[in-house]
This record gives C-alpha cells, structure tokens and sequence, in this order.
C-alpha cells in the first residue's frame, strides 16, 4: 500500500487537526508490516471476504444455563446521549434491568466526559449497586472508579467496549462484537468497489479503543493493496454530533482531493458528513461507517450516492447480553462466549433484506428472561 506522508497541519479555524498515515512502509498502530498482495489475489480475496461478511443470517452464541436472578440493582452509564445510538441503547438496557426484576439506577449520561462517566460510577458504588452497566464507554479513561467499583464487589459489563485485556483480567466484562473484524469488513469491501485502487480518509478517535480497533482492522487491509492509500482525520467524540464535524469540513475546503472513499467511525458522523459533502457539491468519493443506525440504514436503501456500506452491529442483542452477564456473575454462574458477537455488512445489494436490528433470530429476549427464572 501507497501510505500518504505524515501531515501535521494547524487548521486556522479552532486549530483543527488533520493527521495522515505514517510514514510509507509498516502497518499503522504499532503493528507489523502487511504484504501487498499481488493484484489478482487481492481482488479475489476482497470479493471472497464481502460475500462472507454480507450474510445476513449469522450464527449468535445464546447461554443456555438457567439461573435466579432474584433482586438488585443495577447502574446505566451510557457514552453520552448527544449520539441517538447512546440514548436509544439506554433505553434497551432499563428495559432489560425491568425484566431481569431488578432497579435500574438511572440511565446516566456520560456527556461523552470521562469525569461524568467515572462520576456515576463512583456514585453507583456508594448507592451500594450489586452492578454497573456501561454502553460505549472507554473504562480505560475511567479506570481508577472502574478499579474502586470492582474493588468493592461492584460487576462491571461494557456494551459495545474493548477495555483491553487487563482490564478484562481484572472482571471488567465485554459484550461486543469484534471491532478490528468490523474494520476489515469496510477494508475489503473497498478494495473490492475501487479496484484495489482506494484513496480512503479514515476518522479517528485515539482516546477510543473501539475506534482504534476498528481503524487497525481497516489499515491491516489497506495495507495488503499496493494501489490504495489512506489518511486519517481526527475528530474527538465530543465534537461527533457537531454540525460538519468542524474537522471534516476543514479536510473538504482545504483540499482532499483524490479520494475515494472516507470512513466515519461511527454512524453519528455519517449524517453530517454526508450532508457537508452534499454542500460542497462534491460526487467523488463515498462514505461509510459502522453500527447501522436507522437513518443511514435509509439511505443505504434510496441508494443515497455518497454512501458506500455500513456495519450492522447487535446491539440490542450485547446490551441484554450485558444485563445477563451482570446477573449471571451475581449468581456464581460460568459466563458465555459474548467477545466476539457476530456483525454484517450492509451495502446497497443487500440492505434490502435486512430486518433491524442485527439480531438471532426468534424471540431471544423471551429467551433471556426464561433462563433468569430457572434456578
């Protein structure tokens, strides 16, 4: 892969910053190197890959011990409502608490804030909470009230998260998909709609281990493409729901030119990135992103030209995965496989035959709430 040179470049405007790839050469991240695959073998195994990833029947692991959840509390700390997802994911979790027969402390919005976040935390361990439940939530930004809460005998489970192994060793439990999975997807099905010949703008979140996940994923492919490039834009979640975002409008005016695609971490930045793009009159690249919120799902569906694909993601399926998990720990109970939860990617060809949200199928929440009343 070509990588485009290191630029550092102070945006008069806020001082916005754009950061590009490193230098050419090495994968990004810290990681090893990708070889190039030779042009054949490249497009074929993009084409292989989003046949794989476009299925939208996958195999969903389902504990099957029966358990009493009897009574308890339980915290809900989401990332921030500003992201509808956030909101909308509150919701489900307080829904999941209410059938477990257990209180709901909250939903708490985090404000996108790791001094929020570890704030309701901390008062969920004074509120002597038996659990803590958290949606999209970087607890390595808030790790010393992750620390205090498992301390005090506080279950900690994260939707959405990567927390890292450490953190994970330490009881912080995950109910996610495979984030660099999700990233490989969109990096396959790139290089499969250009060719092998991509010049891709990547959003990014360092401060999230989601985002990097994601973002490794998409640069292990990209890697392998001798003909495609990438750079990288830097957009804290904190400005994610602002209009443009104010740095992806400075990327546009001052130039971007060439690129063929861009890909949005999230899917509460693909709204506004594509209505900028449509202001500036622009018709040359698409834009992507990941967890198929509802909105861009619609517009995958009109064929919206400046959308590429999208990632389906469970969540309503891992936030009930999460409230089990915290009751199930409660209880004594061996945990089940909720690390690796299955996804799909969504592109024009398929998105009419997807029934939001990703989820198994029958009706899995009567499952849950069967399970949490057989002792």
């Amino acid at each position: 892969m070509k990588r485009i040179g290191r630029l550092s470049t102070a945006l008069a405007a806020g001082a916005l910053l754009l950061v590009a790839g490193c230098a050419q050469g090495g994968g990004g991240g810290g990681g090893s190197a990708a070889q190039a695959l030779p042009d054949t073998e490249l497009i074929s195994t993009a084409q292989q890959r989003v046949t794989a990833a476009t299925r939208l029947d996958p195999v969903f692991p389902m504990p099957t011990e029966g358990f009493a959840a009897g009574s308890g509390t339980a915290a809900i700390v989401v990332g921030g409502f500003q992201a509808p997802v956030h909101a909308e994911q509150a919701k489900v979790m307080q829904d999941a608490v209410g059938a477990l027969g257990w209180q709901a402390l909250g939903p708490f919005d985090g404000q996108f804030s790791p001094a929020v976040q570890g704030g309701f935390v901390d008062q969920a361990v004074q509120q002597k909470a038996d659990g803590i439940l958290l949606y999209a939530i970087d607890v390595n930004t808030i790790k010393a009230s992750i620390d205090r809460a498992l301390a005090a005998g506080v279950v900690v489970a994260c939707s959405m998260c990567t927390s890292g192994d450490d953190n994970r060793a330490a009881g912080v439990i995950d109910v996610t998909s495979d984030f660099e999975a999700q990233g490989e997807a969109l990096g396959w099905y790139i290089v499969d709609r250009t060719e092998g010949r991509a010049k891709v703008a990547i959003t990014v979140e360092p401060a999230s281990n989601g985002v990097v996940a994601r973002t490794d994923g998409l640069k292990r492919v990209l890697d392998q493409c001798a003909g495609c490039s990438y750079e990288e834009i830097t957009i804290p979640a904190a400005d994610s729901t602002l209009p443009g975002p104010p740095q992806w409008t400075a990327f546009l005016s001052g130039g971007g030119t060439g690129f063929t695609d861009a890909v949005a971490y999230y899917d509460g930045l693909v709204a506004p990135m594509t209505t900028t793009l449509a202001q500036t009159g622009r018709k040359d690249l698409v834009i992507s992103g990941y967890d198929a919120d509802p909105i861009v799902v619609a517009m995958l569906e009109q064929r919206n030209p400046a959308l590429g694909a999208d990632v389906a993601s469970p969540i309503d399926f891992a936030s009930w995965g999460a409230v089990d998990m915290i009751a199930r720990t409660k209880a004594g109970k061996p945990g089940w496989a909720v690390t690796s939860l299955p996804t799909a990617l969504l592109t024009t060809t398929n998105v009419a035959g997807y029934q939001p949200p990703l989820q198994p199928s029958g009706d899995w929440r009567a499952g849950f709430e069967k399970l949490w009343t057989s002792p």
